[in-house]
């Protein structure tokens, strides 16, 4: 019964995000290095098991899909032979991957004006280049 409560509490949250991001004018509620830093300390909180509010937990959500996004892209681009920017190992998962970008900005900490897409893609190809 709790975890369908939390399922449920996690639809709400990404609704909500939703209609934020949309209100804003926005696709993604991390636009540059600054955000998505913040968007990765949320991620960890709740895989902590820390207490988020709605909002917060709509942005963990949102970048765990994000992530997740990404390694299934990186499947695909494998198998359909596209030029990779990142190898990514078989079983990377979206905690080593929130790992390693949240390495990425702070060792980086004077790129955190950049767009978030390109910080991402930038770490994954310094953690993981193509062989």
């Amino acid at each position: 019964m709790i975890k369908i409560f939390n399922l449920l509490l996690i639809c709400i949250a990404i609704s909500r995000q939703c209609i934020a991001v949309e209100s804003a004018g926005s696709n993604v509620p991390f636009k540059d290095g600054a955000a998505l830093e913040q968007s990765i300390a949320l991620f960890n909180k709740m895989l902590a098991n820390q207490p988020n509010s709605p909002l917060e937990a709509s942005k963990a959500v949102y970048l765990y899909g994000y992530l997740s996004a990404l390694i299934d892209a990186n499947v695909a681009d494998k198998e359909l032979k596209y030029p990779l920017k990142y190898s990514l190992p078989e079983d990377t998962s979206p905690v080593q991957l929130s790992k390693v970008i949240d390495k990425f900005l702070h060792d980086n900490s004077d790129k955190l004006e950049h767009d978030a897409s390109y910080l991402i893609i930038l770490a994954l190809h310094n953690a993981y280049p193509v062989k």
